[in-house]
């Protein structure tokens, strides 16, 4: 997982203040830029020192014996790591490593993912959701969603089974599959490949809270399925982190929220953009910490390549 540590170490220990905001996109033209493979050379880095509490407190250390209470799990796959949640039976988060030399690789052809679903043997089964959760009666507005989308690792037939794992299914608003915004964005981090020489991606589930004008208070409200009580997400994130040269302090930077509902209508794809430091603070975690550079520059934009994506993906030699 050497490309994955790199990825944490973007996430944790390199940090970028992020100052300009990322609805300030460039005003340069729309380019196609298909590039042959390329190798892909890890710099020498050093791991940030994670304090353990194991060793600062006489009470952990007692009761340690016994099991320390945990609600999340981290799970590490071949090509992609996840933070599972054990009490809303969801993803907190996913981390994904792409490069155009993988993408151009199809060791396993089957683009259907939820013929593959299966359990995650490191989750116990009272904190997974099962097939059941999603069919029961209630769920006719929900299909399953996966957060790390298979064609992303079709070169290895083991990666693409990892990312049918149920750890990987979210409740996906059918009106928001329906729609293709959230697998139109995919295609584009995929597309990104052909034009940076590294693009890793976050993409999770957030719980937004609603306002209520009569009270004139916030409240947290949202939707469960199954027996199982899995929890149906309000919004889902995707954060692209991308970079042109081995330098990493030259990074291109787009932050995505979209509504899991049927308001995701007509809208232009660019208008889900929105500052990392707003998306840090909905998603309620915090990706980068100040001082590493001073500048991060804004992503290309997506719409232009929504309007062609077919041809686009064509001409670089990708899939759709």
């Amino acid at each position: 997982m050497a490309n994955f540590g790199l990825l944490c170490l973007i996430a944790t220990g390199i940090g970028c203040y992020y100052a300009n905001s990322l609805d300030k996109l460039k005003k340069n033209a729309f380019k196609v830029n298909a590039q042959p493979p390329r190798p892909f050379t890890l710099p020498r880095l050093v791991k940030p020192t994670v304090p353990d509490p194991m060793k600062s407190s006489s009470l952990l250390i007692h009761l340690g014996r016994y099991g320390i209470p945990e609600r999340d799990v981290l799970l590490d796959y071949s090509d992609f790591e996840i933070s599972y949640d054990n009490l809303n039976k969801i993803p907190n988060w996913v981390a994904e490593h792409l490069t155009f030399d993988n993408l151009k690789q199809s060791e396993f052809s089957c683009y259907q993912q939820d013929a593959f679903v299966d359990k995650e043997e490191r989750v116990h089964e009272n904190y997974q959701s099962t097939a059941e959760d999603y069919n029961s009666a209630n769920v006719a507005f929900i299909t399953k969603g996966f957060l790390v989308n298979g064609k992303n690792h079709q070169h290895a037939e083991r990666s693409f089974r990892q990312s049918s794992k149920l750890s990987n299914v979210v409740p996906l608003a059918q009106a928001l599959a329906q729609n293709e915004t959230w697998s139109d964005l995919e295609a584009f981090t995929r597309f990104l490949t052909s034009q940076y020489h590294d693009v890793y991606v976050f993409s999770g589930p957030i719980f937004a809270p609603k306002y209520c004008a009569t009270s004139n208070t916030n409240f947290m409200e949202y939707k469960v399925i199954g027996d199982g009580r899995v929890a149906v997400p309000t919004h889902f994130f995707k954060i692209i982190i991308a970079r042109s040269e081995e330098n990493l302090k030259k990074l291109s930077i787009g932050c995505y929220v979209i509504p899991n509902d049927s308001s995701v209508g007509n809208h232009q794809m660019n208008e889900y953009l929105v500052p990392l430091l707003e998306l840090e603070r909905k998603a309620g975690f915090k990706l980068f910490e100040e001082g590493f550079c001073s500048y991060a520059e804004d992503l290309m934009t997506a719409d232009e390549f929504v309007k062609d994506k077919i041809n686009i993906m064509a001409e670089v030699g990708l899939s759709w």
